[in-house]
């Protein structure tokens, strides 16, 4: 897998304009694009597959190329993680994607992930086994928040 970024300072046509002028993205500094090509051991069976994904970001352009292509890079990297990640948890220890609630789904989900944020505070790596030690003693829970 490869990833390469381009980006361009000229986002006067991008979103809704630049700096003030039409609305929507006041502070935009910049547009990147980051390509991400798969290889596969043979190209016969199954040709490469390449996935284009646009950021706009307020990051102020430096004028040393490299370093900063190289730098939106691992932001962009970072992003996915933290959003896999959150992801993950959610959907496997506490099942979001088989709930069935429409209406409440969007408050639903800001709890789950608030949730997520306060099993954090608690020691060790399984969301589940912490989830299932919370439920065994919710008072120590309690104490853990208020006392750090």
């Amino acid at each position: 897998m490869t990833r390469e970024a381009w980006r361009t300072t000229r986002v006067e046509g991008f979103g809704h304009g630049s700096q003030g002028k039409g609305g929507g993205w006041a502070d935009l500094k910049q547009v990147v694009l980051v390509r991400i090509t798969h290889e596969y051991a043979t190209e016969i069976a199954r040709p490469g597959l390449v996935e284009d994904h646009f950021y706009l970001t307020s990051l102020k352009a430096t004028t040393r190329d490299d370093a900063d292509g190289a730098k939106l890079l691992e932001i962009a990297r970072g992003h996915w993680a933290i959003e896999n990640r959150l992801h993950h948890c959610k959907d496997r220890t506490m099942r979001e994607d088989a709930q069935k609630a429409k209406p409440e789904a969007s408050t639903l989900a800001r709890l789950r992930s608030l949730a997520l944020g306060l099993l954090e505070l608690f020691p060790g790596n399984s969301t589940r086994l912490k989830q299932i030690v919370v439920a065994a003693n919710p008072m120590k829970a309690i104490q853990t928040l208020e006392f750090g």
